[in-house]
């Protein structure tokens, strides 16, 4: 946490002024078991390999077979202390998702490999380089960064504002030219 946010006192506030749990909780989150007790049971691991898996799944499989690995993995995370660099966690949730047979035997090659890993990194550096510190942050019409521990009235106001601008149609992509790269 230090190294995040630069000290643990600097962590502290950013927790308190955020109150993810409470916020959590009035969308009922805390139903799924998103409260402070097992927030605090998590382990901080690097999330490089969890992030390559993403990337290999939605290349190989599709945004809907990735989103719902990145569903799992985020209640694996957040609600069972589950560790983001688990291979075999990040295995199982796989195969939860419908990633088996040969297809479950290429993605195994390709997690225990570094592929992917040059590619990540350089999406962090491009994340970073836009002053993004924290996940997830909402990009809006590649300017407008809100945190996503942003109150439903912001979001509303910065959408309406994008709207309003007539800035819509094409919209810079920030990171995805890297991540595509990637040897799946």
């Amino acid at each position: 946490m230090k190294r995040k946010f630069g000290s643990m006192e600097n962590f502290v506030q950013f927790r308190q002024r955020h109150d993810l749990p409470g916020r959590g909780a009035e969308v009922k989150l805390d139903e799924l078991g998103f409260v402070q007790e097992n927030l605090s049971k998590r382990v901080q691991s690097s999330t490089v390999k969890s992030h390559r898996l993403v990337q290999y799944i939605t290349l190989r499989h599709g945004v809907d077979v990735a989103e719902a690995f990145y569903e799992r993995l985020n209640v694996e995370h957040f609600v069972r202390s589950g560790v983001l660099n688990d291979r075999e966690l990040l295995l199982r949730l796989a195969g939860e998702v419908g990633i088996g047979g040969v297809d479950l035997a290429s993605l195994t090659e390709f997690l225990d490999s570094n592929r992917g890993t040059d590619a990540v990194l350089r999406a962090v550096d491009v994340v970073h380089s836009y002053g993004i510190h924290s996940i997830p942050t909402l990009i809006i019409g590649g300017e407008a960064m809100l945190s996503g521990a942003s109150r439903t009235e912001e979001v509303q106001a910065a959408l309406l504002e994008f709207v309003k601008s007539g800035r819509g149609g094409e919209t810079k992509r920030l990171f995805s030219d890297v991540l595509d790269s990637i040897e799946v």
